[in-house]
């Protein structure tokens, strides 16, 4: 169990680069806190949404942000899941 879960994962991104790899990869875009690990990413996104993730992915934007590129496993109705959060 993950004590800061909600301070984990601050948002997530719904630009069109995003949106596309959700719809086609199954891949979902986090905006996350600057401290955070990839398996404390995962561990907080299964606790949240009850999803299976297969992998993430992190990268340090240049304006300072960190992004968490979020893969659920096959199978998993991703369109569901991106209207519980508001993204499409």
């Amino acid at each position: 169990m993950v004590a800061e879960s909600g301070n984990v994962l601050i948002y997530p991104v719904g630009t069109e680069k995003a949106i596309s790899q959700l719809e086609f990869q199954g891949k979902i875009t986090f905006i996350v806190s600057k401290s955070s690990t990839k398996p404390i990413v995962k561990m907080a996104f299964e606790e949240m949404y009850g999803a299976k993730v297969e992998r993430v992915n992190m990268m340090n934007a240049i304006d300072g942000r960190k992004k968490a590129y979020i893969t659920l496993k096959p199978g998993f109705n991703v369109d569901e899941l991106a209207g519980k959060l508001g993204i499409i």
